[in-house]
Formats: structure tokens, sequence, C-alpha cells
């Protein structure tokens, strides 16, 4: 009987079948991330215009900016992790052998997975406790803070499972998942 191909098999099939599936779901809170800051910069832009103009002010831009900011920046978390945009620091790994750096990058995938596991666990606990306690922003705006609190919990979820997808993929590609998904 002959051995089949580690690179060809079921399990290598799933892999390729989830990162798909989860590139697209990326994909698409990079899309929210985007137009987010677009409905912000035009929103700031009315703002500041019509207060120098000495026209109406809301006084609640900062609050805005900051949830935008908040959400936007950990969704975009994950997307950057499945591009393999995240700065890394090749000038020792590069000298490795092919499965000395297959198995660092599956630690590197391992080690994010638990920090970023660990910040959704927390961040979720705190919207949690914020909706039950009904507690709010003191501002104008008065808004549940556990609701940019659940979106930030969000982009920290995606990225702890962008994570395991990660490991499983440089397990198969080896490379941190730059390979394009063809090649497999």
């Amino acid at each position: 009987m002959e051995r089949q191909n580690a690179d060809t098999g079921p399990f290598v099939g799933a892999i390729v079948l989830i990162k798909r599936a989860s590139d697209k779901i990326l994909l698409w809170q990079g899309y929210a991330c985007g137009v987010a800051w677009l409905a912000l910069a035009i929103f700031i832009t009315v703002e500041v215009t019509s207060r120098y103009l000495g026209g109406y002010f809301t006084g609640v831009s900062d609050e805005i900016s900051s949830y935008v900011l908040a959400f936007s920046g950990t969704w975009a978390l994950a997307y950057t992790l499945s591009i393999g945009g995240h700065v890394q620091i090749d000038l020792i790994v590069e000298k490795f052998s092919d499965k000395a750096r297959k198995i660092i990058a599956v630690a590197a995938a391992i080690v994010t997975f638990l920090i970023a596991s660990l910040y959704a666990y927390q961040t979720w606990l705190l919207a949690i406790d914020s909706y039950q306690n009904n507690i709010r922003s003191i501002s104008t705006l008065a808004t549940p803070i556990y609701l940019p609190q659940s979106l930030v919990a969000i982009g920290l979820t995606m990225l702890a499972v962008q994570a395991v997808i990660q490991a499983f993929w440089s397990a198969v590609a080896g490379d941190q998942g730059q390979t394009q998904l063809t090649a497999v």
C-alpha cells in the first residue's frame, strides 16, 4: 500500500476550506472597519466644518471616535495575522531548517492564541458585567458600554480563532500562512 502524501490528505483539504472561509469573514470585517473609518471621517469633517462656520456642534465626536478606533483596531488584528502583515524579525529564523521554521511558526501562533484568548475572555467578562449592571458611559450619549466592549471582544475572539487556524496552516504550509491556497 502506498503511503499518502501528507500535503494532499483530507486534513489539509479541511484546513484549506477553513482558511478560505476565515479569510472571507476577515475580509468582511476589514470592509466593515473601512466603512466605519469613512463614516467617522465624514462625521468629524462635518462636525469641524459646522463648528468653524458657527453652526451646530454635537460634542460627541471624541466618544464616537474612541469607539470606532477600539473596535476597528481589534477587528483588524485577525485580518493582519491572516495575510502575514504583523511585524516579524526573520534575521535569525531564516537561518534555521524548514522543519525548525515550521515549529517556530506553530509556536508563535500558539502563543498568539494564548494571549488573544486571555484578552478575549477578560473582555467578554467585562462586557457581560457592563451589560448586567447597565453601565453607561459618562457622556452626552450615555452609551451602554457593553456595546463597544462586545465589539472589541469580537475582534479579540477572531484573533484567537485566526491564531488557531494559523497554527494548523503553519504546520501544513510551514511558512506562517504566506503560501497561496492554490499551492496546496
